[in-house]
């Protein structure tokens, strides 16, 4: 679960980041998606997508999750909390 709630934040980072209307500070992102150390969401970032996360900003690369998701199911981590809750 662990994991899949991991791999959720940083889609949502990669979201965030390859939103053109979105200037906040790549730090900024991963603080409040839970990322408290800038470094350590950098290479988990990397790991998952294969680039950095200001490579996923200059070049506003699409973000495709590693496991597609099906139609109905949760796809954020608002909604897993939701779920959990």
């Amino acid at each position: 679960m662990a994991r899949y709630i991991r791999s959720a934040r940083l889609l949502d980072a990669h979201r965030a980041l390859s939103t053109p209307g979105d200037t906040r500070p790549v730090y900024a992102i991963a603080r409040e998606l839970g990322f408290d150390d800038p470094s350590e969401f950098s290479r988990a970032f990397k790991h998952q997508f294969g680039y950095s996360p200001t490579e996923a900003r200059s070049e506003r690369v699409p973000a495709l999750s590693p496991h597609k998701a099906s139609a109905g199911a949760i796809s954020s981590l608002a909604e897993i909390l939701a779920a959990l809750a």
